[in-house]
């Protein structure tokens, strides 16, 4: 979020005044579903991971937090006072600056600043969310798994570190789907798996699959 000079003295102000510094450790869960919002964490380093998960045990990324910001899903249930409608784990070690939810709602209440800060939180999460929703809805699952290869591949060596189940939650399916689709890929010298690895043999074909209307 942009902020002039005077906000930036300010927002330092009230965190060093009101703010606990917490450190967690990798993998910690932060969130269930229904657990309630009694404070608001501004990500220092680090990175947190917000899923929905189904009944049966499937689940989709919605999004990350990163350094320098803020859980829009906590942001809005601190201020309606609402239970947590996701789960939210760490990956690997984080720091954040921690408010209580009663000092947020009077900083929100009070100021200018806070209130900027939430439109545009929520303005920024709604369009990765939209995002989110036309990649699930409107594009078949051999293409979004393939867009993710491309992604995430490293430059040097083409590799992707992921497990089948990982990237089923990154792309919104089941397990089970991803490693059909690995398998077929696999099938014609596409890729090729080894345990918690995809190799990435023809970047060329994976990106006309990724890609299978250019415009």
């Amino acid at each position: 979020m942009a902020a002039d000079t005077s906000d930036r003295r300010w927002l330092a102000s009230q965190l060093a005044n009101g703010a606990q510094t917490v450190r967690l450790a990798a993998g910690t869960t932060i969130f269930n579903e229904g657990n309630p919002c009694t404070s608001l964490a501004f990500l220092v380093k680090g990175s947190v991971r917000v899923c929905k998960r189904s009944p049966n045990g499937r689940q989709v990324t919605l999004y990350r937090v990163h350094p320098g910001e803020a859980c829009v899903l906590t942001t809005c249930c601190v201020l309606r006072q609402s239970a947590f409608p996701a789960d939210a784990f760490t990956e690997g070690e984080i720091e954040a600056l921690v408010v209580s939810a009663d000092a947020f709602r009077t900083w929100f209440e009070s100021e200018p600043f806070w209130r900027r800060f939430v439109i545009e939180l929520v303005s920024d999460r709604i369009g990765q969310l939209l995002g989110l929703v036309d990649a699930v809805v409107f594009k078949r699952t051999d293409v979004r798994l393939a867009q993710y290869l491309l992604t995430h591949a490293r430059v040097d060596s083409g590799s992707v570190e992921l497990t089948h189940e990982a990237a089923a939650a990154e792309i919104g399916t089941a397990r089970e789907v991803v490693s059909r689709i690995l398998e077929r890929f696999a099938s014609v010298g596409v890729v090729q798996t080894q345990r918690g690895r995809v190799e990435i043999l023809d970047m060329q074909r994976l990106g006309e699959i990724a890609d299978p209307d250019p415009t």
